[in-house]
């Protein structure tokens, strides 16, 4: 069993503000189409400017009262403020390619995370696609020794996987006041 605890993150868009996916985006939403064919989202990245989420007229001033996290949506997934880069960078630098973002907030990262093969196939409970592929898991059981030293990841073999990040990532988190993410247990199969 590892001695590292690892976590399931959520970006935290109650609370914060979050950067709307609009026309600038749009590209990279449809360079997908690349992704699955095999090309990495660095060679198809250029910076784009993302705006903050303004709300809709009945929620703007709410929205706009909130604080801009460190950790919010970006274009794919996770972006972080540059604060949570400068920060994080040291632990997670070689399991993560950080992509550019230019928002109203100031310079974040993109965070393109790695794929790990590290769930046990076989234990685990799984939703499954028609198709035969793993839709998500309802259950983990993980492969301890593929995750020494490995801080930050999605599972290589689930469409849906959340991002896994371990307990030295989240004391950096709390030590440094990052705000715009929780932290959730993992579902384990050998836990009650």
């Amino acid at each position: 069993m590892n001695t590292d605890k690892f976590w399931i993150i959520r970006k935290n868009l109650n609370e914060f503000r979050f950067f709307a996916r609009d026309k600038n985006a749009r590209p990279f939403i449809d360079g997908l189409n690349l992704l699955s064919a095999g090309k990495s989202l660095s060679e198809i990245w250029e910076p784009v400017l993302l705006p903050l989420y303004s709300g809709d007229e009945e929620n703007e001033e709410k929205e706009l009262s909130k604080p801009i996290p460190d950790f919010s949506r970006g274009i794919f997934g996770l972006a972080i403020s540059k604060k949570a880069y400068l920060s994080l960078q040291p632990l997670i630098a070689n399991q993560v390619i950080f992509l550019e973002l230019n928002t109203e907030a100031g310079l974040y990262y993109e965070l393109d995370i790695q794929k790990v093969d590290c769930l046990d196939l076989e234990s685990s409970i799984k939703i499954m696609f028609p198709s035969g592929k793993i839709m998500r898991i309802e259950k983990y059981n993980f492969h301890w020794e593929s995750l020494v030293n490995v801080h930050i990841f999605k599972e290589l073999n689930v469409v849906l996987s959340p991002d896994f990040v371990s307990n030295q990532f989240k004391k950096i988190v709390e030590e440094n006041n990052l705000t715009g993410l929780t932290f959730h247990p993992i579902p384990l199969v050998n836990e009650e």
